[in-house]
């Protein structure tokens, strides 16, 4: 097929004297097809070929909007679209969903940057396993950041219960010496027992305990990870900046190493997207004075 530079070409070959054999032999071209160019009237225009329906085209809004909740995980989105029906494969899925990524995940960092003193975010983490009287029991590590200084405190654990969750706040507000307006959770049943009407029904001893305290939970929407990403990430730096490679001995211990490593390490080093050390943003906090039962403690 004669595209539209080579088409004049031809003409402006033929313009020129050489014959068709000679046109037909610098171009590559078979004589019939530098003719038919040399006599047409006009360019010839080229329509191009429809392009096939996808097996995904019933699905693509439903991608669009799960995107713009902030889903971007391909092989989640896959199974969300398998269970309506869908059957092709993930790589169509990713394909269609890449060029959209981006923007997504552009908004969902623009959407949560936080003014000083709100919110602290905190969630559990595991943090592999140890002996505990003989028995081989999960490590749990409590997880506290002030949203807008990124400044951590860190508990580890046997329990992952409402009464260790509970004692993780009280140390977390001692360690930073206040109290934020409010605290971010994952659906956490230490915070939220379920969804009634659209709503939550928080655990009545945590609500008890912020109603005490002065400070309000907020719950991520479901499905929205990100709006807590700097909590999750500050897990994912405690595996593998803290932990990563280390054994103890004992809870204390790692306790004790992790008190020394917040103080040197986490709290004093320049994080990544603030471009700033968290102790020096930290000043700029705005805590509640935190309840007469907890003191400062660094």
């Amino acid at each position: 097929m004669i595209q539209g530079d080579e088409w004049f070409m031809i003409r402006q070959l033929h313009r020129e004297g050489l014959t068709i054999s000679a046109i037909a032999r610098k171009t590559g071209r078979d004589r019939k097809t530098v003719r038919k160019a040399i006599n047409s009237t006009g360019q010839p225009v080229f329509k191009s070929r429809p392009t096939p329906p996808s097996r995904l085209d019933p699905y693509k809004d439903y991608i669009k909007s799960r995107m713009d909740a902030g889903m971007t995980n391909a092989v989640k989105m896959h199974r969300e679209i398998s269970a309506k029906g869908y059957d092709g494969c993930v790589t169509v899925v990713r394909r269609f969903m890449h060029p959209l990524r981006q923007s997504a995940d552009a908004i969902a960092i623009m959407r949560y940057e936080t003014p000083p003193g709100e919110p602290a975010q905190v969630d559990w983490t595991s943090c592999g396993r140890g002996l505990c009287r003989g028995v081989l029991k999960t490590v749990y590590c409590f997880v506290m950041t002030l949203a807008y200084s990124r400044m951590m405190y860190i508990e580890f654990t046997w329990r992952a219960d409402t009464r260790a969750f509970i004692r993780g706040h009280i140390n977390a507000f001692a360690y930073f010496g206040g109290i934020t307006s409010s605290c971010l959770y994952d659906n956490l049943k230490s915070v939220n027992l379920a969804y009634v009407d659209g709503g939550p029904r928080l655990n009545p001893a945590f609500a008890d305990f912020a109603d005490t305290f002065g400070f309000k939970p907020r719950l991520c929407r479901p499905y929205r990870p990100q709006t807590k990403g700097k909590v999750e990430s500050g897990g994912g730096y405690v595996k593998g900046n803290f932990i990563l490679g280390d054994t103890f001995e004992s809870l204390d211990e790692i306790n004790a190493a992790a008190s020394g490593w917040l103080l040197t390490v986490a709290n004093t080093r320049v994080q990544g997207t603030t471009g700033e050390v968290p102790q020096d943003r930290f000043g700029k906090e705005r805590l509640l004075l935190a309840p007469p039962s907890t003191n400062s403690a660094g």
